[in-house]
């Protein structure tokens, strides 16, 4: 797998985004290899010539063994497609690549990444933060740096690593911290909080102020972006769109779209293209029956709290390494008997 690979994490529930971002890549940088990662089970039926929008189809548990279902029951499911991304990022710089990027299934490509790319030439970490300049404004101070301080300073739907030493000493180091805990506080994944102190613990890090790069509902403050003549897509009269994420983490983004687009009509228009994208990306719908790891062996759905009180005592996991099994002696005999009120 040498050479450039990008890799994305998601559920069935998020495989139209996930099918789109990866034609996307195919479409402008059909030399890199694309690897998905399903954190979740295709149901029986399901038409699978949607991995050909991929190299690599990887299950996610095939990253853990026998450890999986251990891990992925103290998980929500956006949490679980969250904390499986440092092993995935080890697994693909351990099979050969070079250079190595990560895109959550939100993001949308809209231009060339070669630039991208040729900061790992030097750099051995890439990454993009929420803000690129200060904000002008209390209502934008509070609406956009006060919530990255809260819940990350770098958004974590991108990374870029280059096969070194450092680089994969920073895989390993956000493997080690995902295993231990990547759960939602509020709206922050901890995979993104932790990345704070990426700067000060590793060395050839490389923070992309590039306005193009990454713009979301939670910079738009300082990000106008506008559909010149010829059709090209620019952000601050001069710099192509290279991708946009489409999702917000800290808040309602379209309560902040709308306060810092108002009536520059370009977002918009970005939007109205990418729900028609994911209309036509051709994905099965979810299943009925929702994510697979949703339900104890026996159908009886996972209450949170449930999986909260599995994850908070050890002992708890060392009883029962098996959580969704089912019958006697198992974690939900456990709660049927000693905490009724969570089922």
């Amino acid at each position: 797998m040498a050479g450039v690979v990008a890799f994305t994490s998601f559920t069935c529930a998020d495989l139209a985004p996930a099918l789109t971002l990866a034609r996307d890549l195919e479409r402008r940088h059909p030399d890199w290899r694309r690897v998905g990662v399903l954190v979740d089970h295709a149901p029986e039926g399901l038409d699978d010539r949607w991995r050909d929008a991929f190299d690599r189809v990887w299950a996610a548990e095939t990253l853990y063994g026998e450890d999986w279902r251990r891990f992925v029951f103290k998980h929500e499911a956006p949490e679980a497609a969250a904390a499986v991304k440092g092993r995935a990022l080890l697994a693909v710089l351990g099979e050969g690549a070079e250079k190595a990027f990560y895109f959550a299934p939100d993001i949308a490509v809209f231009g060339d990444l070669d630039e991208v790319e040729a900061r790992l030439d030097a750099a051995s970490i890439l990454l993009t933060p929420h803000q690129g300049e200060p904000n002008a404004g209390a209502q934008a101070v509070a609406d956009n740096e006060a919530q990255a301080m809260r819940y990350g300073v770098y958004n974590l739907s991108f990374l870029g690593v280059r096969c070194d030493p450092t680089g994969l000493a920073l895989a390993r180091w956000w493997a080690d911290r995902l295993d231990r805990a990547s759960y939602d506080a509020a709206g922050g994944f901890d995979d993104q909080k932790h990345f704070d102190l990426v700067p000060a613990l590793f060395d050839g890090v490389e923070v992309l102020r590039d306005p193009g790069c990454h713009v979301a509902s939670w910079n738009l403050s300082r990000r106008e972006i506008e559909i010149a003549r010829d059709g090209r897509i620019l952000v601050n009269g001069r710099f192509p769109l290279k991708f946009y994420n489409f999702s917000n983490p800290y808040g309602d983004g379209a309560i902040l779209t709308e306060r810092y687009a108002g009536r520059r009509l370009a977002v918009y228009e970005l939007a109205a293209y990418r729900k028609c994208a994911l209309a036509a990306a051709g994905a099965p719908p979810p299943p009925r029956e929702g994510w697979a790891y949703g339900r104890f062996d026996d159908g009886a759905p996972v209450p949170s709290m449930a999986r909260r009180l599995y994850r908070d005592d050890p002992e708890l996991g060392a009883r029962y390494p098996d959580p969704f099994a089912a019958g006697p002696d198992t974690f939900l005999a456990f709660l049927q008997t000693n905490r009724p009120d969570l089922l």
